[in-house]
């Protein structure tokens, strides 16, 4: 007896070698490779998470405040299946084909070595043994070279992603004077040898044995013998295609036998098909048809062919059992029976449901096809179809009419919309209190057929005004959980969600109190949402967020239309541009004025603009633009048609409303960036007049995202400190030397003495040292002489410092703005940091710590740096919430969320987790919270909590 080892073990991950055309799938039915891959993270997913803390300040208010975000990077892991045994006979002369499949189910890209070894005792002079490439997994070879000739030799397999599995087969020929009593065994191992980055730039240290093993065995027989290989003829693609399915066979052996073949359709790995009835055809005569009716004999020659179809259950869920004997096979004679399946909607992506192997064997009692199930002891190769996925992805109101998502128009509704319950793109809030925060919860449903991440983007619609200072956040839940960004793009995302299942997204807008000062605009206000699928980029649905008017609007002079109000003044100038206007270099954009006399007689208006508040003299806009005033002769008040040029408006008789339409025009050679373009109105007889301020974007295309927006508390006279991350999310590299990026800041309060102070966070710990580079001015730039300063993907942190000025007032709000641009002036989204004065002030601090082993114990210091963790290992969060007021604050609860890729570690089975060291513990998925806490000054509660990444 004579033995042969395969060896397979992972190699230096490749990079993107084209291995699409070797039918590399996910063998999912096989070693529950689906389940594994649709809960593990892939290497390099980011695990974020930031808490919230509410409570209520000495002056009875409801405050909430965010900590620090603190992210873990996953890292690789391999590991490998190998299936499987084959046990086969055949004649001295023969070739035998033992299929395999290898199957990556680690979390990376990763290479396999095959080779083969000898290590037991020769009986007789075998034949040599080779591997050879099955790309369409029909359990032959494809071509005549192998991948690995003789004893010894080894092949590297191309670079297989997390799931992807490489099909290959073991050729055995037996050599003359080889006897029934020879066998030969082909033992396949797989052993991880060391893994690498997505980069291949190292080692992550991780070594170690895992050992497949497969043993093939050949007997040698001067009996009948059969080879029998199943093809498809398709490896992949969506449902609802009909495949055909080959049994090919040869009798290897030495004289005519009888063949058994047992199939079965529409249950466990093949519950995804469904048996095409009369579909059954015999190779023999060319195309012999084979009829479902059991006893039905087919003749070629000297060959009998008998085929049978019974079912068990009913539509749509029958189970097909195929059964044929073939009668007189002569020695080294082939032919094959194939027949179809129609592959279901209800098959799931993957191959778990679509993956066949037929049983055969030596017919024990020929004309007989009802005992082929127990004639039928050996299996063929595995023949699979790849089930593409799907993706799709509705926003909605949380309208789900007889359980399917409603999606409506996706475009924004029109001004009257005021109500949802029609239009399930809408949600609606009639009037909104200044200062107080309004809770929009929008549902995302994954209404694809695979498992997948959304982004959420959120921003103001066109022509929508909101009012200077006003600050918005995305949350995971309605009590403030913030929505973060799992997939390390640097836009905020669901998380993965399965097919089917849905998330509450919610927007907590809050409008300053300052927003009516002197009048307040009109609405209605909206935000865009979007939802983007991060599997397919190019699938998105849209839904708005409305606020429809504020109390006490006045206004004069204004981007939109007036009420019926006579005391409305929409666009007072504040903190920032009411509103921005996009234009390419080198064209114009018609910005819209509303004019309303608000007095009591008719009266004239002479037109003026400024680049700055400064009228007299005013300030030039920059060199090459251009601005002119026109009257509108569109008749819909909406500047779609302008006349000719004008410098005054009027008369305009009481309480009666005028539209002038402003044209500004950039040159070619214009710089991105935004250009702040103030107007007035101004009545020579009567001294009326109103000003505001808009602004004009040069090709405003953002490529850096900044997150996340902060709220946080100070008491007057004391500081607070916001951590942000800066991300280049685009496709481009800026090159500019020297490479810098510049931040362009306003801050609503500066003229009550507010102050702030921006950082460089050159270590990223969220926390301001000595090594931290300060910036100054209005317009702060940052170098470090690096060409390559922000590169696509990159992130590096800023620390932006608050100062409330002693005599603050209670309840006082301050937002500071700002953007960034880099060296090639892509401009950033608006980021914003909101400072509520408070009596009693809470600041929570979130730290994390690896617990590789899961014991409950930290292995090192708790840190607000980034971790790397594996799948299986366990992320320790400390929150801990401090007083830093002078006043006690009641009824605080700290809460957190489970982050995405995670799992709550242990399982609460009594004690809930997390540890508090005030208050009521809690876990309700996915929220942990320590609640009832009172805290006097400068005390402090802590709550810790574990979470084991998903394996």
């Amino acid at each position: 007896m004579r033995h042969f080892k395969l060896l397979t073990f992972i190699s230096r991950p490749g990079p993107g070698v084209q291995w699409c055309a070797l039918a590399i799938f996910a063998l999912l039915s096989l070693s529950a490779t689906a389940s594994v891959m649709a809960a593990t993270p892939l290497a390099g997913s980011i695990i974020g998470n930031q808490a919230i803390a509410n409570y209520t300040d000495a002056s009875g208010q409801t405050q909430t405040t965010t900590s620090n975000l603190v992210e873990t990077t996953v890292l690789q892991v391999g590991s490998l299946t190998l299936v499987t045994d084959n046990t086969k006979t055949a004649a001295v002369g023969n070739t035998v084909y033992m299929p395999h499949t290898l199957t990556n189910t680690g979390n990376g890209n990763d290479s396999f070595v095959l080779s083969t070894s000898d290590f037991g005792a020769e009986d007789s002079d075998f034949a040599t043994v080779n591997i050879f490439l099955d790309a369409n997994s029909d359990g032959v070879p494809d071509g005549t070279v192998p991948l690995a000739t003789g004893l010894g030799s080894t092949f590297t397999t191309p670079s297989l992603p997390p799931g992807g599995t490489y099909d290959f087969v073991v050729a055995m020929t037996v050599p003359s004077g080889s006897t029934g009593a020879d066998q030969i065994t082909v033992t396949a191992t797989g052993s991880t040898l060391a893994l690498y980055d997505g980069n291949g730039n190292g080692t992550f240290g991780e070594t170690g044995d895992n050992v497949k093993t497969n043993t093939d065995t050949l007997t040698v027989t001067a009996a009948a013998a059969f080879q029998v290989t199943k093809g498809i003829s398709a490896t992949q693609g969506p449902t609802g295609v009909t495949l055909t399915y080959t049994l090919a066979f040869t009798n290897v052996g030495s004289t005519a036998g009888n063949l058994a073949l047992y199939d079965v359709i529409g249950s466990g790995a093949t519950a995804g098909y469904k048996y095409v009835a009369g579909s059954g055809r015999w190779s023999a005569g060319g195309d012999t048809v084979l009829t479902d009716a059991s006893g039905n004999a087919q003749t070629s020659g000297d060959m009998t062919a008998r085929y049978s179809v019974s079912t068990t259950g009913s539509d749509p869920d029958t189970v097909t059992n195929i059964s044929a004997t073939i009668a007189d096979i002569g020695a080294n004679t082939t032919s094959s029976i194939s027949f179809q399946v129609l592959v279901e909607n209800t098959a799931v992506v993957g191959v778990s449901t679509t993956t066949n192997t037929a049983m055969y064997g030596i017919d024990a009692t020929p004309g007989d096809e009802t005992d082929n199930s127990t004639d039928a002891t050996f299996q063929t190769n595995l023949s699979y179809y790849n089930v593409l996925p799907g993706y799709s992805v509705v926003l909605n109101d949380g309208t789900n009419a007889s359980g399917v998502p409603t999606d409506g128009v996706n475009t924004r509704p029109v001004n009257t919309d005021t109500d949802s319950p029609d239009n399930p793109d809408l949600l609606y809030e009639a009037a909104a209190t200044l200062g107080q925060p309004i809770f929009f919860p929008n549902v995302v449903w994954n209404t694809g057929t695979t498992t997948d991440t959304f982004n959420i983007t959120a921003t103001q619609a066109p022509a929508s005004s909101w009012p200077v200072g006003t600050s918005y956040q995305l949350l995971r839940t309605a009590t403030g959980a913030p929505l973060l960004d799992t997939n390390g793009d640097g836009i905020p995302d669901t998380g993965p969600l399965a097919p089917g299942e849905s998330l509450t997204v919610f927007m907590k807008i809050t409008l300053p109190l300052s927003a009516c000062s002197g009048g307040c605009p009109s609405g209605p206000f909206d935000f865009e949402k979007k939802a983007t699928s991060v599997g397919d980029i190019t699938k998105t649905n849209t839904t708005y967020d409305r606020v429809g008017s504020l109390k006490e609007p006045t206004v004069d002079l204004a981007n939109s239309a007036g009420t019926a109000d006579p005391n409305v003044n929409q666009d007072a100038i504040g903190a920032a541009a009411t509103k921005s206007y996009s234009v390419q270099p080198g064209k114009s954009v018609v910005i819209p004025l509303f004019v309303r006399n608000e007095g009591g007689i008719p009266d004239t208006y002479a037109l003026t603009y400024s680049g700055s508040t400064a009228f007299s003299p005013t300030t030039n806009l920059p060199a090459g633009w251009t601005l002119q005033f026109h009257a509108d002769i569109s008749g819909a008040k909406n500047c779609s048609i302008i006349g000719s040029t004008i410098s005054n408006v009027g008369p305009v008789a009481a309480g009666a409303e005028t539209t002038v339409c402003a044209v500004v025009t950039v040159p070619a050679d214009s710089l991105p960036g935004e250009t702040s373009v103030y107007f007035q109105i101004k009545s020579a007889a009567t001294g009326a007049y109103d000003r505001k301020w808009d602004a004009v974007d040069v090709n405003l295309v953002p490529s850096i995202s900044v997150a996340p927006n902060n709220v946080g508390q100070i008491y007057a006279g004391g500081t607070v400190v916001y951590s942000q991350a800066m991300t280049n999310s685009g496709n481009t590299t800026c090159t500019a030397d020297p490479n810098t990026v510049t931040f362009t800041t306003t801050q609503s309060l500066a003229s009550q003495g507010w102050t702030f102070v921006m950082y460089i966070d050159v270590n990223g710990n969220g926390q301001i040292d000595a090594g931290d580079i300060p910036l100054s001015g209005p317009t702060m730039t940052y170098q470090d002489g690096d060409d390559n300063l922000f590169t696509p993907g990159e992130t590096f942190k800023g620390l932006v410092k608050v100062f409330a000025p002693a005599g603050a007032a209670a309840g006082s709000v301050d937002v500071v703005s700002w953007y960034l641009t880099d060296g090639c002036g892509t401009i950033s989204n608006t980021i914003t940091n909101t400072t509520t004065v408070l009596t009693g002030q809470v600041r929570l601090e979130k730290t994390q710590a690896l617990d590789a082993d899961c014991d409950g114990t930290a292995d090192v210091l708790y840190t607000t740096n980034k971790l790397n963790a594996k799948p299986g290992e366990c992320i320790m969060y400390q929150v801990t919430a401090t007083n830093q007021g002078n006043g006690d604050i009641n009824n605080l609860t700290i809460e957190d969320s489970l982050p995405a890729y995670t799992d709550q570690y242990p399982v609460a089975t009594g004690t809930p987790n997390p540890a508090c060291t005030m208050g009521t513990a809690a876990y309700a998925a996915p929220t942990f919270s320590c609640s009832g806490i009172t805290l006097t000054p400068a005390s402090s509660a802590t709550a810790t909590f574990s979470v084991k990444v998903r394996q």
